[in-house]
């Protein structure tokens, strides 16, 4: 007998959604490549005592995540406030052992678990990524136990 389980896209579910796959994306690979190039240029900086160089690295420090942050939340905003039919759809799942179905809007999609890019587990949600930015998301509030022990067991 499956779990059954259902979803719907809101403003504060994107918000979660940006929050969890903007650490598992690119963008923090990046800007911890960007952070260490600072620290570098920043100690060579203090080492030489160059004063205007010590405070644009500092400044670049914080500046260049927060703004990949913003940029990449603002982008995953739009894509949501634009397209109006991932607003209007409810996605019903069947979870099983081996896989789990997707239903909405007349569409099915079957996933098995182990076709699954990543299954992260949050303080509210699992997303079971299909790619590095594409996920389902599940409400740990409406999973039973068994369904959130199933998701554990495949991660």
């Amino acid at each position: 007998m499956p779990y059954e389980s259902s979803f719907r896209w809101d403003e504060n579910e994107v918000s979660k959604f940006h929050k969890a796959a903007f650490h598992n994306s690119h963008n923090a690979s990046c800007i911890i490549i960007c952070e260490l190039l600072f620290v570098t240029l920043l100690a060579v900086s203090i080492k030489k005592m160059l004063i205007i160089s010590i405070v644009i690295c500092v400044l670049a420090m914080v500046a260049v995540p927060t703004l990949c942050y913003i940029s990449s939340k603002a982008k995953i905003f739009s894509a949501f406030r634009t397209n109006k039919a991932l607003q209007d759809t409810t996605y019903s799942y069947k979870f099983y052992e081996d896989r789990f179905e997707v239903n909405s809007d007349g569409s099915h999609t079957t996933i098995v678990y182990d076709d699954l890019h990543k299954i992260k587990e949050t303080e509210t949600n699992f997303y079971l990524f299909t790619t590095m930015n594409k996920a389902y998301s599940v409400r740990k509030s409406d999973c039973s136990e068994g369904l959130i022990d199933l998701f554990r067991s495949k991660n």
